[in-house]
């Protein structure tokens, strides 16, 4: 059985590496983690050439930022997410992730950060990490710092042009195009139709059908079940769901969102939803907001105080209002709305 592929790249950056008197990577993963890699992803699954690597090893050290982690902390940060890319590096909010939809094929790079902006595809596949990486070890674009044990880049700019010849390289070698550059990782609809159909994300139910009703016909009717179309005003919430205050002009409504009614992830301030709603039966929100605003004051103030007892006691009722109890309704499904 033939090595694989990304051997001879992980070899080149190996020796420049040595050169330049970077300590060696750990490694490799163990199998069991693999094996655990494989089946919380399944049915999909990372490519050839990631695997191949974290059999050889694990968190290479004389590599830009981010820094690069292991399978077992790869695998550990994406179960908090669980997006259509898998973590190889992680470091101040900012990763390098590597495809994950099922094509052993798929083997792009993307760099993305807890910053909203889009992810963006860093390397064409994972040898043009490598490769590049060799490229500046071997010209002192990279400096080991052993008395910090850090990679110092000298010169950035150099580094993205290597990056940039490599990728064009790989681009001439036919390597896996994902067609496109960049994602909003965020907001499944604008995924590649391949990510979507790994992820059951369906875009025709997406499609916004129409308010049936006003937030302020639906608080001064009785029926149970509506759509409305408004924008998020207030938002707050956790992993379970969004506590959302929706402005349609004509009233306000607040809205418990769980996680599992917002596949398209548009429960975001400011935007403009469609909701369809069950009414919560029960009390109403009511004045709710105001009554969040005045135990933060009463927090604060505390804190200000160094009253810990009397700043424990207002946090305890505020934790009422992040879940549905605080609520004028449930959603059942959120979609991405349009006034009118």
């Amino acid at each position: 059985m033939g090595r694989p592929a990304i051997d001879s790249s992980i070899d080149r950056y190996l020796s420049a590496a040595e050169r330049a008197g970077a300590p060696e990577p750990d490694g490799p993963a163990l199998e069991r983690d693999l094996e655990s890699v494989r089946t919380a992803v399944a049915p999909l699954r990372l490519s050839d050439d990631v695997i191949a690597m974290w059999r050889r090893l694990e968190s290479p050290p004389a590599m830009p930022y981010p820094s690069w982690i292991g399978a077992r902390l790869a695998l550990d940060f994406w179960e908090d997410e669980r997006l259509p890319i898998f973590p190889i590096a992680y470091e101040s909010h900012g990763y390098l992730s590597a495809g994950l939809v099922g094509d052993e094929r798929e083997g792009a790079i993307w760099s993305w950060a807890y910053d909203a902006e889009p992810a963006r595809l860093r390397f064409r596949t994972l040898a043009v990490a490598f490769d590049a990486a060799a490229d500046a070890l071997d010209r002192r674009i990279f400096q080991w710092r052993e008395e910090h044990h850090y990679l110092e880049v000298l010169d950035h700019d150099a580094w993205e042009a290597i990056v940039h010849i490599r990728n064009e390289e790989a681009a001439a070698d036919e390597a896996f195009d994902p067609g496109i550059d960049s994602v909003d990782l965020q907001s499944p609809l604008s995924w590649p139709e391949s990510w979507q159909l790994a992820f059951g994300v369906d875009v025709a139910a997406a499609a916004p059908r129409g308010a049936t009703t006003t937030i302020r016909n639906f608080l001064e009717a009785s029926a149970t079940h509506a759509t409305i179309v408004g924008t998020i005003v207030g938002l707050a919430g956790s992993g379970e769901g969004s506590r959302a205050t929706v402005d349609d002009g004509s009233g306000h409504l607040v809205v418990w969102c769980p996680a599992t009614a917002d596949p398209y992830f548009v429960v975001r301030i400011r935007n403009v939803v469609e909701i369809d709603l069950l009414r919560r039966p029960g009390s109403a929100a009511g004045k709710s907001e105001t009554d969040i605003d005045r135990l933060h004051a009463a927090i604060q103030d505390a804190v200000v105080r160094g009253d810990m007892a009397a700043a424990q006691a207002s946090a305890l009722p505020l934790v009422a209002f992040f879940g549905p109890g605080s609520t004028d309704a449930i959603a059942l499904a959120v979609r991405s709305g349009r006034v009118g």
